[in-house]
């Protein structure tokens, strides 16, 4: 189907004037959004590294615990890594289904409506390898990180 057709659809204003829309540009502004949330989740996910490390950093310019205080601290510290873990965690995993299916719309439109197809082959290639790709790969690191945050402080006790 060629590009430059258009679509026609009622004004919401109740007139008989109709709106033409290029297919070029509902194509256009879906690869924009898919593009925005792929940009959006790797913000995100540089965002909650940089709070990890710099809850490590804390951890670890410190003096072994040896103190209930110095223990309280530590504590506190974990869950909180732990914490923000679990909600870099949610936020990840609901990223990553917005851009599936987002990249599930843009194959359709490619298939569809775009002349050179890529994003179609592209993501065929996507979905025979989904855990090459490093949104889906990225989304595990906040389990990682809250492992980690829980077995630091078991560690701790263990090393002192």
């Amino acid at each position: 189907m060629p590009t430059n057709q258009s679509v026609a659809h009622d004004s919401t204003e109740g007139d008989s004037t109709q709106k033409q829309i290029s297919l070029d540009t509902i194509f256009e502004a879906v690869a924009d959004h898919y593009k925005q949330d792929l940009r959006e989740f790797f913000v995100r996910a540089n965002f909650y590294l940089a709070v990890h490390a710099a809850l490590l950093a804390t951890i670890g310019i410190r003096d072994a615990p040896d103190s209930q205080v110095d223990w309280a601290v530590t504590i506190i510290i974990a869950f909180a890594g732990a914490l923000l873990a679990f909600v870099w965690g949610l936020v990840s995993h609901g990223s990553v289904l917005w851009i599936r299916s987002w990249r599930k719309e843009i194959q359709r439109l490619s298939r569809e409506y775009s002349p050179t197809d890529s994003y179609h082959n592209m993501e065929e290639d996507w979905n025979r390898h989904p855990y090459q790709s490093p949104e889906e790969l990225t989304k595990f690191l906040p389990w990682f990180f809250g492992i980690v945050w829980l077995a630091l402080p078991i560690a701790l006790r263990l090393a002192s």
